[in-house]
């Protein structure tokens, strides 16, 4: 092979090395690029991954509230596709409290999304012609963000024992408008023979707290003593549709058999403070704000309001409304309070009204220390307590009469509870052997109360409308 041939043949093997060199260079550029490209891709997925999620949960979670009994979420957004109850240009959620005395005195309560000039209620005797008008307070709901909400109260004074009324409570608009709900009626408290009154706390927001109601409506009460845990809303400023399901409730329920309304006198449940003990009144959402239950309190805060407070039920009966450690310290202004009240009354009769337990049902007692229950148990006993309605474990229970922590069937105190206004009690760990328990059982019941200047007697219902037990203090 000459030199010349030679020569060629190299550099036409040189070429082929070098195309299939660059030919896998560029491959390998291309892989690369490819590679880059893919893992940016896969960046991006992975990032849209990460905001989409990170969005839902935001999404899903703002402005939460958790409801109980029943548990019911929502958000913000939620909310958004459900029906408001109280509307625009309405007068909604008519109410009515008990003053010290509800037998000359009532407090009516309703609320509006509308920001109002003036607030009225319009009353007169049924079967009168003469109709008189009194000033209704106002204030916002501040801390409402979602929507707008004005509460009114109104003190109507001066009415006829064991009288029938009608009432038509109103405010006038921005524009000028009066707008007025229907009218509602309601009685007084007679100055004396029999008076049927209603005893139940923890109230199931769904049927089984409605059928309750409708067993306590029932029987014709003129007032009912609440004990806490209303609405289960824990608090949370994001849950004011419960509390607006729970006063359409009330008012539709809640009627007697001849269309009268039925008033009420409450206590603070947990539940209502968003915790167990000591919250501040700052932590308590709705429940001051929404409830006055004593006369007077036109220049006082709503956070400021009582959260003990007495009604004279007749010439025969005092009711004490108290606060167990919830927000009020048991020992201090609430029990030297508690003390000038039974010290003062002349009422043989007295009930009080409460959340946590003294003798509850469970063996559980954590929400009171033994100096605590002390403090209480023996005022009651000072002073010859003639029941403590109990709430809080969602059973019924009745306690034997109690007197220096044993068993006086002369002269003991009786505890009744323990707050199942249809909620249900299954998961309560019952204890039927504790010394003071006389009965317990896990069912859902109400307490209907009547009393006169003779006779005190007690009968529990079920859902049914069942008597769970009957019981008769006569008094000579």
């Amino acid at each position: 092979m000459d030199s010349e041939h030679l020569y060629n043949s190299n550099v036409h093997s040189d070429l082929k090395i070098h195309t299939r060199l660059a030919g896998t260079v560029r491959e390998y550029v291309r892989s690369l690029a490819l590679g880059v490209r893919q893992r940016k891709l896969a960046t991006a997925v992975g990032v849209l991954i990460s905001f989409s999620l990170s969005f839902g949960v935001w999404f899903m979670t703002t402005d939460l509230c958790i409801t109980a009994h029943p548990v019911t979420i929502s958000t913000w957004f939620t909310r958004r596709f459900s029906p408001e109850i109280c509307t625009h240009k309405t007068v909604c959620h008519v109410y009515f409290t008990l003053p010290e005395d509800p037998s000359t005195s009532l407090i009516v309560n309703f609320q509006t999304q509308d920001k109002p000039l003036s607030g009225f209620v319009d009353f007169r005797l049924i079967g009168s012609s003469q109709m008189f008008v009194a000033q209704a307070n106002w204030f916002k709901m501040e801390e409402l963000k979602e929507v707008d909400r004005f509460v009114f109260w109104a003190e109507l004074t001066g009415l006829q024992p064991g009288a029938a009324y009608s009432i038509t409570p109103g405010f006038v608009d921005l524009s000028g408008t009066h707008l007025a709900a229907e009218s509602y009626k309601v009685k007084t408290v007679p100055s004396h023979g029999n008076v049927t009154f209603v005893a139940g706390g923890d109230m199931q927001n769904d049927f089984r707290g409605d059928q309750m109601s409708k067993v306590a409506a029932s029987h014709d009460p003129l007032f009912v003593l609440f004990g806490g845990d209303i609405a289960y809303a824990n608090s949370n400023l994001h849950c004011y549709r419960r509390w607006d399901e729970w006063f359409y409730k009330w008012d539709k329920y809640m009627r007697t058999s001849l269309g009268f309304s039925i008033p009420l006198a409450l206590t603070i449940g947990n539940h209502e403070a968003g915790g167990d003990r000591a919250r501040t009144r700052e932590q308590v959402k709705f429940y001051l704000e929404y409830f006055p239950q004593q006369l007077g309190l036109k220049d006082v805060l709503p956070k400021q309001r009582p959260l003990f407070h007495s009604h004279r039920i007749s010439n025969h009966t005092l009711a004490l409304m108290l606060d167990t450690g919830i927000v009020e310290p048991f020992i201090g202004e609430q029990s030297q309070w508690l003390e000038q009240q039974l010290n003062r009354t002349t009422a043989e009769k007295k009930v009080a009204s409460y959340h946590y337990p003294l003798y509850p049902a469970v063996t559980l007692e954590k929400f009171m220390t033994a100096e605590e229950k002390l403090a209480w148990v023996t005022i009651f006993e000072r002073y010859n307590l003639t029941v403590g309605f109990e709430n809080h474990f969602h059973v019924f229970k009745e306690s034997k009469p109690i007197r220096k922590d044993k068993v006086d069937e002369d002269t003991g105190v009786v505890y009744l509870g323990d707050g199942a206004w249809g909620v249900d009690g299954s998961v309560t760990l019952i204890n039927p052997n504790s010394w003071w328990i006389e009965e317990t059982v896990k069912k859902a019941h109400v307490y209907v109360v009547t009393v006169s200047e003779a006779l005190f007697h007690v009968e529990a219902y079920d859902s049914s409308n069942q008597v769970l037990i009957r019981l008769t203090k006569v008094h000579h």
